[in-house]
């Protein structure tokens, strides 16, 4: 049966390539968390074990400092909405849970998960660094999907214009 080039597009980057964006992202996470959580929180790193950044676990991170965030209200974090934080949490516990269990997310979703990620980093951690290395890779993300777009559709009618010719 002949492909035709109104097919849907793919509405995700290619497996391996998002694996690897979701893993190296939760990996920075977890040590930009490490690093806050030293610095702001050290009592709430030894209560958990975080002796070095490849001990802490992005969800769990998340909820240690979400459950910090709702006991102490000199935290500028409070002014969330309960909905925001609910969101964030999906979002970062969506990022660790897709980077393990190797789930493929459409390109939609993994730009929500990067903006969320951005605002953790940032907002959460204090930490602009990383919060501008995750920009810089939404961005590139966006180039590099719109691009892989172009090229699959233009493969997609070449495709069809080559199976029109053989059935004549």
């Amino acid at each position: 049966m002949p492909i035709s080039s109104a097919q849907p597009l793919p509405t995700s980057l290619p497996f391996p390539a998002q694996h690897r964006i979701l893993r190296v992202l939760q990996q920075r996470l977890e040590r930009s968390a490490f690093e806050s959580i030293q610095k702001w929180h050290p009592q709430l790193g030894q209560a958990n074990g975080w002796d070095c950044a490849e001990n802490v676990e992005l969800h769990m991170a998340f909820r240690a400092l979400d459950r910090k965030r709702r006991t102490h209200s000199t935290s500028g974090l409070l002014k969330i909405p309960k909905k925001g934080v609910n969101r964030l949490r999906v979002d970062i516990e969506g990022i660790r849970h897709a980077a393990v269990h190797r789930q493929l997310q459409d390109h939609r979703r993994l730009l929500q998960q990067l903006h969320s990620a951005r605002e953790f980093a940032t907002v959460w951690l204090g930490d602009p660094q990383c919060g501008g290395e995750i920009e810089q890779c939404q961005v590139r993300i966006n180039r590099l999907f719109s691009r892989w777009m172009a090229r699959t559709h233009h493969l997609q009618g070449n495709l069809a214009v080559r199976m029109g010719r053989n059935r004549i």
